[in-house]
């Protein structure tokens, strides 16, 4: 199981309201809160005798839920994106579900 909740102070930025589309803003307070959970499944490798690896991979779910509160100065605006969009977790408002996955590879020394 997880949980992120991250706030922030924004200044000159954008983000996507819901009903209105993309708006530009001077200023902003943000809240994300993201919870879920995962179902991981791995293994271990010896590499030597006392060095290993722990490899594992795992799906899950996610909740994400993103908040923009006293927005000065809103416009909303036109503004190209295009398909390699990575800002999209922070700016997009609102409630969003979906999968999560996970992959990892630990270095063990014993």
């Amino acid at each position: 199981m997880f949980y992120i909740h991250h706030k922030d102070f924004f200044h000159n930025a954008l983000y996507i309201k819901e009903d209105l589309g993309l708006m530009s803003f001077d200023q902003a307070k943000y809240l994300r809160q993201k919870y879920g959970f995962n179902i991981n499944f791995g293994g271990f490798i010896n590499i030597r005798k006392r060095i290993g690896l722990n490899l594992y991979s795992g799906i899950g779910i996610r909740i994400r839920d993103n908040l923009f509160s006293e927005v000065v100065n809103p416009a909303q605006i036109e503004e190209f994106r295009d398909m390699f969009y990575f800002d999209a977790y922070r700016e997009i408002e609102g409630l969003k579900t979906g999968p999560n996955i996970s992959a990892g590879l630990k270095l063990i020394l014993k």
